[in-house]
């Protein structure tokens, strides 16, 4: 690409170099204007050579290719943009409970699942807790999170 550049470039500032010193060599009034009109033509001719030039089959095609793969790019984004929410929410859910058990003089490991709804909100849908059972801490995870008791799982600390 960059030597197509190049070459045009080139071959644009030798076109004008040669028609400059045409037109200085050149005394007669007649054969200046035919020398212009003839060097404005060869100009436009050389500034249109790389459109000349493009295949329009292939760029049909290079342009599909591009809006698909931005789809794509987008889709990635999306899912990885939706799995990073998910994760600061699990991390901000398991230490609010964390915090709540502290306050209950609890000990405990937590552990927060969450899943994307139908609605497209990220929702904490389990908990895993590691540590003693209390009641008074699964009740405040059934009322504050949403997070029905048969979706804590305690397991007692080994």
């Amino acid at each position: 690409m960059i030597a197509l550049l190049r070459s045009w470039l080139f071959g644009l500032t030798a076109l004008s170099a040669l028609l400059a010193l045409a037109e200085g060599l050149v005394t007669q009034e007649g054969i200046r204007r035919v020398l212009r009109l003839t060097g404005g033509v060869l100009m436009i001719l050389v500034l249109l050579r790389p459109v000349v030039r493009m295949d329009l089959e292939n760029l049909h095609f290079s342009l599909d290719a591009l809006r698909q793969e931005a789809e794509t790019l987008e889709e990635e984004y999306t899912r990885q943009q939706a799995e990073q929410l998910s994760a600061g929410i699990e991390e901000e859910l398991a230490s609010y409970i964390w915090d709540k058990a502290q306050a209950l003089g609890l000990d405990c490991q937590v552990s927060v699942t969450v899943e994307t709804g139908a609605d497209g909100v990220p929702a904490a849908r389990s908990v895993d807790i590691t540590g003693e059972y209390s009641e008074a801490l699964s009740e405040i995870i059934e009322k504050d999170l949403g997070v029905p008791r048969e979706q804590q799982n305690w397991q007692e600390a080994s």
